[in-house]
C-alpha cells in the first residue's frame, strides 16, 4: 500500500523565506559600514600626508625674518635710495597685520612692537628705546625679483657734499693741549685819547669757603669801554630783531627734560602722555605748533648771537686781547656769544666742562664780561657755590676762571656756578663770554653747516633746553647737531 506524501505547511514556507531577507539586509547595511570605515580611514591617510602647521613656530620664524630685513635696511642705509625713504613708518603700538597670498604669508610695512616679548629695534644695528626712534620697513611681495640697487648721480653728489664739508684735514686734524692760564696787568689802549692806556690789572677772588679744588677765579675791572659794551648790546639787538620775525623751534636734551619743563608750566597731564615720538624725525625737537603751544604756555629762555674769530675786526683784537691777559691760546678759543637775560631769566647750576668725560676736547676756562649793570636789586649775579664767590654785574668788567685741572685734564666739580633771575622790570642783563679748550679740535672756532635737521624755514631760530636739573633754555642764531639723534650716538666733535 503505497504512502501518501504529507504537503509542506504554508506558514513554514513564509517563515523561511523571510530570514533569508532579514540576513540579505543585515549583510548589505555591514558592507555600508566596511565601506564607509574604508573611505575614512583612506580620508584619514590622505590628510596625515598633508603637513602639519605648527603656528607658533611659523610665527617665529617670520618675526626672525623681519629682524634680519630690520638689521640690513640699517646696514645698508648709505645705499638706501630715496624711493627706499619714502618707506619710513612711525613706530606706534599697533598689532602686525599678516596676510596670505597664495599660500605665502607676506608681512606689510608696519609697526614692529609686538616682534617678540624682549624689545628688539635696531638703528645702525646698534640697540634703541622703541619709542625713540622710526623703523624702516622693506615691503616683501611675493613673486617679486630683487631690485638691483646702483649709485645714482644724487648719491655721488651727496658723497661729494660731505666731502667738502667734512674734510680729511678733520681726521688728521693735530690737536694739541692749550697753554695754561696764567693772568698779567694789561695797558688798554682808550678810544679816541690820542694813543692813551687805561692800567687794567687781574684781580685773584678769594675764595669763602675751602673747596681743595684747582680753580681760580679772577677778575679785570674796565676790560671793555663802555663804548665797546654798548656796541657790542646794539649789535646784538638788531640780529635779534631780525631773528624774532620767525618762531623758533623748540628742542631738549631728552624726554625726561620736556616732560619736567611741562610740569613746571603747570601741565601735569601733558607731561604724562607725551613720549619720543613727539619729537620730529631724526631730532629731539618739537614741531612748529607744540614749539608755538610752549611759548604761549609760558616757557622762557636766555638769548644767544654768536660771531666768529676774522668775522670782524673787533674779534681780532677782542681774541688777541684775552690772550695777552690770560695766556690762553687764540688757536684754543670757540665762537664769541653775546647773551641778554630778560627779567625772571638766568641759568641753573651747571659745569661748562663735562664731569667724568674722556674726551679732553672740553672747555678748560671761560672768559666772561658784562656789558651792563642791573643795580643793586637788580639780580643776575654769578654764583660759585662750592667756592663761596658772588659777582656782580657792572659794564666792562672781566670774569674769568679755569674750569679743568690743567695738569690732570678733568672737570672740576667744584667750577661749578649759576647765573641768578634777573630781578630788574626793565633792564637785561647782557654778557659776552668765549670759551678756550683743554685740546682743540678742526671744528674750533670755525662757522659749520647748520644742521640738516628738521625741516624747517629759512632763518628759523632754535631754542635749545638743555638738561632741567642743571641747565635752562637758550635761543640761538645757528643750528648746531647737538639736537640731532645721530650726532648724539656718535658724540662725534668735527
Amino acid at each position: 500500500m503505497s504512502k501518501k506524501l504529507k504537503s509542506p505547511n504554508k506558514s513554514e514556507s513564509v517563515n523561511n523565506s523571510s530570514n533569508i531577507n532579514n540576513q540579505k539586509l543585515i549583510i548589505t547595511v555591514l558592507i555600508l559600514i566596511i565601506a564607509v570605515l574604508i573611505g575614512f580611514i583612506f580620508q584619514q591617510q590622505a590628510k596625515s600626508n598633508e603637513p602639519v602647521i605648527n603656528r607658533e613656530l611659523l610665527t617665529e620664524e617670520i618675526r626672525k625674518q623681519v629682524r634680519d630685513e630690520i638689521v640690513k635696511e640699517f646696514t645698508d642705509k648709505d645705499a638706501n635710495n630715496e624711493k627706499n625713504e619714502e618707506q619710513l613708518v612711525p613706530v606706534e603700538k599697533n598689532i602686525n597685520k599678516i596676510e596670505k597670498t597664495e599660500n605665502k604669508i607676506v608681512i606689510e610695512d608696519k609697526k614692529m612692537e609686538d616682534l617678540s616679548s624682549a624689545e628688539i629695534n635696531f638703528q645702525n644695528g646698534k640697540t634703541i628705546s622703541l619709542d625713540s626712534k622710526k623703523i624702516k620697513l622693506k615691503k616683501e611681495e611675493p613673486n617679486q625679483p630683487q631690485e638691483i640697487k646702483t649709485e645714482t648721480p644724487k648719491t655721488k653728489e651727496k658723497q661729494e657734499n660731505e666731502k667738502k664739508i667734512f674734510p680729511k684735514e678733520i681726521e688728521n686734524f693735530p690737536s694739541v693741549k692749550i697753554s695754561k692760564m696764567k693772568t698779567k696787568k694789561m695797558w688798554i689802549p682808550i678810544p679816541n685819547s690820542n694813543g692813551g692806556h687805561r692800567r687794567v690789572p687781574p684781580i685773584e677772588i678769594k675764595f669763602g669757603k675751602e673747596h681743595g679744588s684747582s680753580v681760580k677765579v679772577w677778575l679785570f675791572e674796565e676790560f671793555l669801554s663802555q663804548e665797546e659794551s654798548e656796541h657790542l648790546i646794539k649789535a646784538h639787538e638788531s640780529h635779534l630783531k631780525e631773528l624774532l620775525k620767525q618762531k623758533p623751534i623748540i628742542c631738549f636734551d631728552s624726554i625726561s627734560t620736556l616732560k619736567k619743563n611741562l610740569v613746571e608750566l603747570k601741565r601735569e597731564k601733558i607731561a604724562q602722555i607725551v613720549t619720543p615720538n613727539d619729537f620730529t624725525t631724526g631730532t629731539t625737537c618739537l614741531n612748529q605748533t607744540f614749539s608755538r603751544q610752549l611759548e604761549k604756555w609760558g616757557l622762557k629762555w636766555s638769548f644767544s648771537t654768536a660771531f666768529y674769530p676774522g668775522e670782524s675786526k673787533f674779534s681780532k683784537i677782542f681774541g688777541k686781547r684775552i690772550e695777552e691777559a690770560t695766556l690762553l691760546n687764540e688757536t684754543h678759543g670757540g665762537k664769541f656769544q653775546i647773551t641778554s637775560y630778560p627779567t625772571e631769566v638766568g641759568y641753573k647750576d651747571h659745569t661748562d666742562c663735562v664731569i667724568d668725560s674722556q674726551d679732553q676736547r672740553d672747555r678748560y676756562a671761560t672768559f666772561l664780561v658784562y656789558l651792563n649793570e642791573l643795580g643793586a636789586e637788580g639780580g643776575g649775579e654769578t654764583i660759585f657755590p662750592e667756592l663761596g664767590i658772588d659777582v656782580k654785574p657792572r659794564q666792562g668788567r672781566a670774569l674769568t676762571w679755569n674750569n679743568m685741572n690743567y695738569e690732570t685734564g678733568k672737570c672740576e666739580a667744584k667750577s661749578v656756578h649759576r647765573a641768578s633771575p634777573v630781578k630788574h622790570q626793565v633792564k637785561k642783563k647782557y654778557i659776552i663770554q668765549r670759551w678756550y679748550y683743554y685740546k682743540n679740535f678742526y671744528a674750533l672756532g670755525k662757522r659749520m653747516p647748520d644742521a640738516s635737521l628738521p625741516e624747517r624755514e629759512p632763518n628759523t631760530p632754535k631754542v635749545s633746553c638743555d638738561n632741567y636739573d642743571n641747565g635752562s633754555c637758550r635761543m640761538y642764531d645757528e643750528w648746531n647737531p647737538d639736537h640731532m639723534i645721530d650726532y648724539q650716538r656718535e658724540k662725534k666733535i668735527y
